[in-house]
């Protein structure tokens, strides 16, 4: 492993952590800068570092920490938006994976259209399984632990609805960002084949 990726790695856990306190209440779930940050690991990292710096907050959390928005603690893993930071881990791997590597071929190799379909569809995989990580744990806890009777439907609309269309400005948003700072970033950070022009 890189130290310089790992610095940068976790920078983006404290940026996660910062994320969860600006906040903005929007239904059940508030509005918080945390997917913004995630998206940017994604952009900015490769798959591992992009999975570690979220798995870090996750964990740091876990052991008593209070990074996450109510505090921290094992017993955090029975809060039904626990889902969401597990769905963390997995949405910023897959955008590193499925979406960081076309991008940057469309900001540095000509902005061709197809490397700019490629990403936006790896972004919508990218958003989709973070939601789906997020409203299947829910479920899990409001009608398994908590009892409650909550549909499926419910959750989608009230949990991802508003949520999802606001998560994908955030990533059109990062998206130039990241390819402006990765490309000013020193020697080391970053993949030098990845600014080479096909």
């Amino acid at each position: 492993m890189s130290l310089k990726k790992l610095v940068l790695s976790g920078i983006f856990t404290a940026l996660t952590v910062l994320g969860a306190f600006i906040q903005i209440p929007l239904g059940d779930l508030p509005v918080t800068l945390q997917t913004f940050f995630v998206f940017m690991a994604g952009l900015m990292l490769e798959p591992r570092y992009a999975f570690l710096s979220q798995f870090a907050y996750m964990a740091a959390g876990l052991i008593g920490l209070p990074v996450f928005s109510k505090g921290g603690g094992f017993g955090y893993v029975l809060q039904p938006s626990f889902g969401f930071i597990v769905g963390f881990c997995v949405c910023a791997f897959l955008v590193s994976a499925l979406a960081r590597k076309n991008l940057l071929a469309f900001f540095y190799g000509g902005r061709k259209t197809k490397p700019l379909l490629k990403a936006a569809g790896g972004m919508l995989l990218s958003v989709a399984a973070l939601y789906i990580t997020g409203i299947s744990y829910m479920y899990l806890i409001y009608n398994l632990y908590m009892a409650k009777q909550v549909s499926a439907g419910y959750l989608i609309l009230n949990a991802a609805g508003i949520f999802f269309l606001i998560d994908t400005a955030k990533f059109v948003l990062a998206a130039p960002l990241c390819a402006a700072v990765l490309k000013r970033l020193p020697k080391g950070f970053i993949e030098p084949h990845l600014f080479e022009r096909k």
